[in-house]
């Protein structure tokens, strides 16, 4: 009522100088005056550059006040192990585990208050009328379930030998940001990407590996020479597809996942790593050794993800999609 703008009319930048005189960026000013002179917390405005809809100007700090959810429960989770091991000679043994994990009510950010008319709008709307509250709580959930086999061969006949295999899968459905970020933390990352639908986020967890492989031993020999070594070998991390940006709950904070996909849909590139080391130990009396080393970290040179393509090109896997961009360091020898 105070530019004479009509009640329930849409304000945009094509249409507010017919319905209040002035242009949009006279408009945007006399509303910060009108909003400051109130003496209340209020979010900047401005208009999308998109959608031309009056929006919150996320380019200003946000005015947030920490809330919490009521009731505010605490995060836990409930584990069932089974697991069996047998020796099947004197120095060897063989183990199975099965791990189920429900992680209930992890602790992050959501926007409560915005309404679902902001999906059509595209701009942010929210269902109390004032400005969009952050709220921190346990709305987050996953769960994993893993089979582990491992074979132990103790110190006998001068060698050691120990080798694991993991197959597991795990989802949640929170971002690392709705983590990390924090409940004091002031920016959109910090948020999930549809706050009015937190499924959407479901999908395999960020640091999950399906397949992991793990073999290390160690081998005496004569001359006091030691010989040991680390092989791993695993799958490919899960990655989330990335294209232009989309604001898929018109919050006014874009996602860069591409429509039709899902979070940490995609697979990485496998990686192998050995290292292998030599030792031989001079002994002086019974109480003093010296060794001499030698050490070779990812001896193969084999080209292991640092970073991955993920980006989609219009709309489509770009021609290096899953691809590594920066691998890992080569061999070292040291």
């Amino acid at each position: 009522r105070a530019f004479g703008i009509p009640p329930g009319a849409v304000v945009t930048r094509d249409n507010i100088q017919s319905l209040t005189g002035m242009t949009p960026d006279q408009f945007l000013t006399a509303l910060r005056t009108f909003l400051t002179g109130l003496g209340r917390p209020f979010n900047p405005v401005d208009f999308s550059p998109g959608t031309g809809y009056l929006r919150q100007d996320l380019s200003a700090g946000f005015q947030d006040v920490i809330r919490t959810e009521d009731p505010f429960r605490t995060p836990h989770n409930e584990t069932f192990l089974v697991g069996v091991q047998r020796a099947l000679w004197p120095d060897l043994a063989m183990s199975l585990t099965y791990v189920h994990r429900d992680i209930r009510d992890i602790l992050g950010l959501r926007l409560t208050n915005l309404a679902f008319e902001s999906r059509t709008v595209g701009a942010p709307i929210t269902t109390d009328g004032g400005p969009l509250q952050r709220t921190y709580g346990s709305y987050y959930d996953g769960k994993y379930d893993g089979f582990i086999v491992a074979i132990d061969k103790r110190f006998r006949n001068r060698y050691q030998v120990q080798a694991n295999y993991t197959y597991s899968k795990a989802t949640d459905n929170l971002l690392n940001s709705n983590l990390g970020m924090g409940i004091a933390t002031q920016g959109g990352g910090a948020v999930p990407t549809d706050n009015l639908d937190l499924e959407f986020d479901r999908g395999n967890s960020d640091l999950s590996v399906p397949h992991i492989f793990v073999m290390s031993g160690v081998v005496s020999l004569p001359l006091d020479f030691w010989f040991s070594g680390v092989m791993r070998a695993t799958s490919g991390v899960h990655c989330t597809a990335a294209g232009t940006t989309v604001d898929y709950d018109g919050d006014g904070i874009a996602s860069r996942r591409p429509r039709g996909t899902e979070r940490n849909e995609f697979t990485g590139p496998s990686s192998f790593n050995l290292d292998l080391r030599v030792e031989k130990r001079f002994h002086f009396g019974k109480r003093t050794a010296v060794s001499i080393l030698a050490e070779g970290f990812n001896v193969t040179n084999a080209r292991n993800p640092r970073l991955i393509d993920t980006a989609y090109i219009a709309g489509q896997p770009g021609p290096s999609f899953g691809q590594i961009l920066v691998p890992l360091p080569g061999r070292e020898i040291q």
